[in-house]
């Protein structure tokens, strides 16, 4: 990655600091705000102080890790991680501990006898990751963009693009285009390889598009005129009201972090994004979750009230949490069973009839959660205590935290050698950070699947469709070789 000086960025000085502090106590003021105007009004729970510390010291982790997160980078998959828990595990459950309504898809009752073991979890969680991974390393003085570097190939893009579109319509039907109900009714009959089409069929438009806005040259009016329809197909292939919340709020996320990996020296604008996101575009496009594509311009939007949105189901990984540890004082972990059958995803049951579903299965068949809505997350911690036992939980977040911390650095900073592992890492990283969310939230089979389609597709657009990006040849490879370092000896990643 040849590099430009204006990306070069330094670990923060302490007069550099004074400004950064200065915003982060803004954010954690206005946190505080909102969680008293979220509880106001509601009558003092039985016991309110014994099970209200647990969250409080969820809290304060998440935000001190936040803290040295956001300080040495625009954006980083560190700084979802302590967003998330933030605002999943400690603020949401707080709100619904408080008003005594926990989201009743994924409540078993389990929460006056597992708190404290859900809340050590939590807070377990968040002491491996730090002690693992405390921030992201400065930039390498030379190091880019190399979304700014690719030369795009218009024939092939083009092709790209309208083949991904009809591809998704052929799997889908056109009606996906417009409702995600419409999908709903097609699983029976669409294998899992085909999902995996489908779900690139969406990807591929957009990194289309992108790399058309990005690094298209051409000032005629015929090529402006391509341009938009490229940009109108990606839009077409992933209207909101027809993807999963989380796929588009990854795509979203992944853009912005293009335009700001030049124009921010650090990254509390992610958690107000991420907040703002949880907080109002979340409830509004779960209204259209169930929808038809006939009735879409029927459906009447009201806005959400702000104090009452954790009381919604999406924010129901805290009492998923509880219900793992319920599950696990009752029965065996599975010893990884679950989690093979989870990264063989691809695999079709009808090749392995036994392959292990997802871990909420496991304690929601045969309870009262099936008969009301199957529809629950459980979080990459719950996996990790289904899977292995409460080790599961330090053996997770260790990997989990050293992975971030592989990929996070491979980004960031400048290698001696660019390989094609890391051009690959590099190109996808942007929407990596938002996918994150979904990855902590799960499930972990839609996460994983999703995810592993959409870097797929970074890939094989940016490998197709551009002239310097052959992951192919390893010879391609030096033309994002960077230029010497400046900084021979940069500060250790801490």
């Amino acid at each position: 990655m040849v590099g430009s000086p204006r990306l070069a960025r330094q670990a923060p000085s302490k007069s550099a600091k004074t400004p950064y502090l200065t915003r982060f106590a803004l954010l954690v003021t206005l946190l505080i705000i909102y969680m008293v105007v979220a509880v106001q009004g509601i009558p003092v729970p039985f016991n309110a102080t014994i099970y209200a510390i647990p969250f409080l010291i969820i809290a304060a982790l998440a935000l001190w890790g936040l803290k040295l997160a956001c300080e040495t980078q625009p954006y980083s998959l560190l700084v979802t991680h302590w967003t998330f828990i933030f605002f999943f595990l400690a603020l949401a459950p707080m709100v619904q501990f408080w008003h005594g309504k926990f989201p009743p898809q994924a409540d078993l009752g389990y929460f006056g006898e597992y708190h404290f073991h859900a809340s050590a979890v939590v807070i377990a969680w968040e002491i491996v990751v730090l002690l693992t991974y405390r921030r992201p390393p400065p930039s390498a003085a030379h190091r880019t963009n190399v979304w700014l570097k690719l030369v795009p190939r218009p024939f092939v893009l083009v092709l790209l693009s309208f083949g991904s579109f009809a591809a998704l319509v052929v799997v889908l039907g056109p009606g996906a285009l417009l409702a995600r109900s419409e999908i709903y009714s097609n699983y029976d009959r669409i294998s899992p390889a085909l999902l995996i089409v489908a779900t690139m069929g969406r990807a591929i438009p957009l990194i289309v598009a992108v790399i058309a806005c990005i690094n298209w040259k051409q000032k005629s009016f015929s090529s402006k005129l391509l341009g938009i329809s490229l940009c109108l197909v990606a839009f077409a292939v992933n209207f909101p009201t027809s993807v999963a919340r989380f796929w588009i709020g990854g795509i979203a996320v992944g853009l912005v972090c293009l335009y700001m990996s030049e124009r921010r020296k650090n990254g509390l604008w992610l958690p107000v994004m991420f907040l703002v996101a949880f907080l109002l575009v979340m409830p509004l496009l779960g209204t259209f979750r169930r929808v038809g594509s006939g009735d879409l311009l029927n459906v009447e939007l009201t806005a959400p009230d702000f104090a009452t949105v954790p009381l919604r189901g999406d924010f129901d990984n805290y009492i998923m949490l509880v219900d793992s540890a319920g599950y696990l004082a009752k029965n065996e972990p599975t010893y990884g069973v679950s989690l093979v059958g989870n990264l063989l995803f691809f695999v079709p049951r009808s090749i392995w009839p036994d392959k292990a579903g997802s871990t909420r299965d496991l304690f929601i068949q045969g309870t009262a959660l099936e008969k009301i809505n199957g529809n629950v997350a459980n979080s990459l911690l719950a996996e990790g205590i289904i899977n292995f036992g409460w080790l599961g939980v330090a053996l997770y977040a260790y990997l989990f935290a050293r992975i971030c911390k592989a990929i996070d650095a491979l980004y960031w900073t400048t290698p001696k050698k660019v390989s094609r592992f890391q051009t690959g890492v590099v190109v996808c990283y942007p929407f990596l950070v938002g996918f994150m969310v979904y990855f902590l939230r799960g499930s972990f089979v839609p996460a994983l699947s999703s995810t592993t389609a959409f870097c797929a597709s970074v890939l094989l657009t940016t490998a197709l469709g551009t002239k310097n990006m052959n992951l192919f040849s390893r010879s391609n490879a030096a033309r994002f070789t960077p230029a010497k370092s400046l900084n021979p000896d940069p500060e250790p990643v801490q």
